[in-house]
């Protein structure tokens, strides 16, 4: 019995020695995967602002890691924009409403949010990571993303984008989509790095500059070579240019209006044996004539003198 006791003791002794190694042993794994989980935490700070291709996004919200959330939804550039604290920490491609069944523009909130929802008007179909905006119907989720209108009026997001926007959101972050019919504020349309509305009340704010909806790579056109060049203008008449102003009006020496004639007074008198001779100036039958005005006439050269006759 003594040694039946004794093995116990023995037994009793060194089990907590054993436990006490097998957590020393296991605290060296916690303390790595702690570790690792700390750098895991390090939010991305670069965000490409031009996303285009159907199903990518760009994440940095170490860009603003605090502050309240505003999503701004373009629906002529098919994306989406996230705004933290004023300033953009996402991009993403989205899928809006067909013809017929467009997403309406306007200003919301989000109302509720589930992990997974289920339509109940169109067949059940999945809603991973539902935002709903309006109670009927409308919501942002994950779905198939073309990168153009496919959806039954929702907003659909690439996957791995909508579980992330999930997490940052809450219920009453404000969500604007803009169309066409805001074109007048071009901030909406294409959102710059500054977040073109006020988050907690939705109002637009005119005074922050839009951006640049993000062009497709495309080829530029080849130069024209000199000879082309050269032989496309072979045939171009040479243009002879355009005269100045002192050539086109060449300068004038003013010619002086003639002088009026001379009015004297009317010194006629009668030939010998003749009539009086008329007034140098009549009148009309009536009319008293003035003296004053009538005009000289000109006096009659003599007759050249007789040659004297010839000497003999």
């Amino acid at each position: 019995m003594r040694a039946v006791g004794m093995l116990i003791a023995l037994a009793v002794a060194i089990g907590p020695a054993q436990a006490g190694t097998g957590t020393r042993a296991q605290t060296k794994p916690a303390v790595a995967a702690s570790k690792g989980a700390a750098a895991g935490t390090a939010l991305p700070t670069v965000l490409d602002p031009d996303v285009t291709k159907p199903g990518a996004f760009s994440w940095a919200p170490g860009i603003a890691p605090k502050g309240p959330v505003v999503i701004i939804v373009s629906i002529p550039e098919q994306r989406m924009h996230v705004y933290r604290n004023g300033t953009r920490i996402a991009v993403a491609t989205i899928s809006s409403g067909i013809a017929g069944r467009d997403t309406p523009s306007g200003s919301y909130e989000i109302l509720q949010k589930q992990l997974m929802h289920h339509s109940n008007l169109y067949d059940d179909a999945p809603m991973p990571f539902m935002q709903r905006i309006t109670w009927d119907g409308l919501a942002l989720h994950a779905g198939y993303n073309p990168g153009r209108p496919a959806s039954h009026g929702c907003i659909r997001l690439p996957k791995a984008f909508a579980e992330k926007l999930y997490g940052i959101t809450r219920v009453g972050t404000r969500v604007i989509i803009a169309d066409d019919l805001t074109a007048s504020l071009d901030n909406l349309i294409h959102p710059g790095d500054q977040s073109p509305v006020d988050a907690m009340t939705g109002v637009p704010l005119p005074e922050v500059p839009a951006g640049q909806m993000p062009m497709l790579a495309t080829a530029k056109p080849a130069k024209p070579k000199a000879a082309a060049v050269a032989a496309d203008t072979a045939d171009v008449p040479a243009t002879t240019p355009a005269p100045t102003l002192a050539e086109a009006s060449p300068v004038t020496t003013p010619v002086p209006a003639p002088e009026p004639p001379t009015r004297v007074p009317a010194t006629a008198t009668p030939a010998p044996g003749n009539a009086a001779p008329a007034p140098a100036n009549p009148l009309p039958s009536g009319v008293p004539a003035d003296p004053a005005l009538q005009i000289q006439a000109p006096a009659k050269e003599p007759p050249p003198a007789a040659a004297p006759p010839a000497a003999t």
